[in-house]
């Protein structure tokens, strides 16, 4: 995959579930420019809820500005 998203075959990728978890720290997934490694949502809460959440912490991210819920 990691080739795919260096060549351009692949625009991006949000990932969750690995192989081995957690995922290494030192993992390449972590710092790929084109990779989303989003917190788990291991909840009931609504899709709405988690795309809402995602949202806003993208926005505060790109903001620099403190994210919200962090564990």
């Amino acid at each position: 995959m990691l080739i795919a998203l260096d060549q351009g075959r692949l625009r991006g990728a949000i990932l969750d579930v690995f192989d081995e978890e957690p995922l290494a720290a030192k993992h390449p997934l972590w710092l790929h420019p084109k990779v989303s490694v989003p917190p788990h949502m291991a909840s009931e809460a609504s899709n709405t809820a988690i795309v809402t959440q995602l949202l806003e912490n993208t926005r505060r991210l790109a903001q620099g500005l403190a994210l919200l819920h962090q564990i």
